[in-house]
């Protein structure tokens, strides 16, 4: 906190707090326990030391007055005000600023067995089910004002998922992204890093004013340099990213493009020194070519050693007739352990022992589509990671967050990356093609958990411009589901002929689909027709 005081005051039957980094009052009030036109005046060092005594004093004005409601000016004190009411008897507190709840907060109000009401700007759904089932009411004043430019630029869906986000991408200039930030800004408790691909002095001017007057911290801005900055540009930049990091703690870093290098740089160097660079870059070159070579091996590594270890896991449970036995192996296998090194054994006991975000396992006939599935908190982590929470471009094969692995809701997402190697779901493109979707034999995707086993019927198949519409989870009645299922059925590339009614639950599978720079995406929904 910046500000140096905390202030308590008594308005209109609300207990309110406050803060402010100057006062204007005898000094003789501040930290003396005396009240001073309706208010008490602390400096934060004094408050927290002194908290017990504090509470005692507040507590008897509250009752002395009947004094049941808080209010809070400064999310900034949101924590430390919701831990200091909690012996309070404070029926109600209202949050004035818009600033979303972090979890911290969240299980503050839940835990406090006096509070009843809380009006407050946002809280995520999965936080607002407990606070709603421990037996409080709740009122947002969340209004979505984002817009749908910001929405497709940063491949969200809805709030939840801004929420928290750690990384936001800018690609393209508009007028209302300083807007739109600020929007992010009250909604979002994550925020780390911001890339910024198409920019000038005044948008990022723009971006750093709101972070500070966000109050955020350690927030990251890479700048993609791909023309040419005018030297005084340039100038304000350094400057501003000197005050940028001394007052945020934050970074911002220049990504230099080929143009920008070749036309501003090199012109500070002499011959000797453009000679040097050049065979400088010409190994980097080299290095990352290489190493870009290393890294992508390395990740079909990471399947192969998946694909021996599940092999090992039965090998250990298996006579050579596939009977259980006792016998251990003791050497390697002589023979590739199965035809498809991308052909993994279902042993769910054998990985969850490798990763604990398993959920189950997907396969597509006629694919290469044949993984564990896994799912973590964000529908970010699992775009750069693999089956060993190893960094890596491939990403795995994930469940949305916001589904439920072991019930299922309504409509169950699974994404991968589309590689161009057909690893992932590199391959679910094939189901595009004629002689694919006509083949009766295809028809059936098996999705299995630890749980159960599922056989699901494919209800359509197709491609599309960026859309969001089809990644819903659940529906609020039959007439919202049978629009969206008949829109989605509508789209697809051929009809299966597949009857689908309000209860049925649906599989879908999500990927990209051409260059990256056309934004579009394929589908593929399924029904679920059969479960053991």
């Amino acid at each position: 906190m910046d500000d140096k005081y905390i202030i308590l005051s008594f308005k209109n039957n609300f207990l309110v707090f406050s803060s402010t980094n100057k006062v204007i009052s005898p000094n003789k009030v501040i930290n003396s326990n005396n009240i001073f036109h309706n208010m008490y005046i602390y400096t934060y060092k004094y408050f927290e030391k002194n908290k017990n005594n504090i509470l005692s004093l507040i507590n008897k004005v509250l009752i002395k007055n009947n004094i049941h409601t808080a209010y809070l000016e400064d999310y900034r004190l949101t924590e430390l005000v919701l831990k200091f009411i909690k012996i309070l008897s404070i029926h109600s507190i209202y949050i004035k600023n818009f600033k979303s709840l972090t979890a911290n907060e969240s299980n503050l109000i839940i835990s406090n067995k006096y509070l009843k009401y809380i009006n407050a700007y946002y809280i995520p759904n999965n936080h607002l089910k407990k606070i709603i089932n421990s037996g409080k009411k709740v009122n947002l004043n969340y209004v979505d004002s984002i817009s749908d430019n910001f929405m497709l630029s940063q491949d969200t869906i809805d709030a939840d998922a801004l929420y928290s986000k750690k990384v936001l991408h800018f690609n393209k200039k508009y007028n209302y992204l300083e807007k739109d930030l600020i929007e992010f800004l009250k909604l979002n408790v994550s925020l780390r890093t911001i890339h910024l691909h198409s920019y000038n002095i005044n948008i990022v001017k723009s971006i750093i004013e709101c972070l500070e007057k966000d109050n955020r911290k350690n927030v990251v801005i890479l700048l993609y340099q791909s023309g040419n900055l005018p030297n005084d540009d340039f100038k304000t930049l350094k400057e501003m990213s000197r005050k940028y990091i001394k007052e945020t703690n934050g970074d911002i870093k220049i990504i230099y493009s080929k143009n920008f290098i070749l036309n501003n740089l090199f012109r500070q160097f002499t011959y000797n020194h453009i000679k040097f660079a050049f065979l400088i870059a010409i190994y980097v070159l080299v290095v990352g070519v290489v190493f870009t070579k290393l890294y992508a091996y390395s990740a079909k590594l990471s399947l192969e050693k998946l694909n021996y270890e599940m092999y090992m896991s039965y090998a250990n449970l298996l006579d050579e007739e596939g009977n259980p036995s006792i016998e251990q192996y003791d050497e390697e296998p002589s023979q590739e352990p199965v035809k498809d090194k991308y052909d993994l054994d279902k042993s769910f006991d054998a990985l969850l022992s490798i990763n604990k975000n398993t959920v189950g396992w997907i396969t597509v006939n006629n694919t290469r589509v044949n993984y564990p599935v896994v799912q973590a908190k964000d529908n970010d982590y699992y775009l750069k990671h693999d089956f060993y929470n190893k960094y890596t471009s491939l990403g795995w094969v994930f469940m949305d967050f916001r589904n439920n692995p072991k019930d299922l809701d309504t409509n169950t997402i699974i994404y991968g990356h589309k590689m161009k190697s057909g690893m992932m779901f590199g391959t679910l493109v094939d189901t595009l093609k004629k002689q694919w979707y006509t083949n009766k034999d295809n028809y059936i995707i098996t999705f299995d958990t630890p749980s159960k086993q599922m056989k699901w019927k494919i209800v359509s198949i197709y491609r599309t411009n960026y859309t969001s519409d089809y990644l819903e989870t659940n529906f609020k009645n039959e007439e919202d589901f049978t629009k969206w299922i008949s829109k989605m059925i509508g789209r697809s590339v051929y009809n299966f002929g597949v009857n689908v009614k309000y209860g049925d639950k649906i599989l879908t599978l999500s990927t990209c689909y051409g260059p990256s720079s056309t934004n579009q995406r394929m589908a593929i929904h399924a029904v679920l027709i059969e479960e053991e």
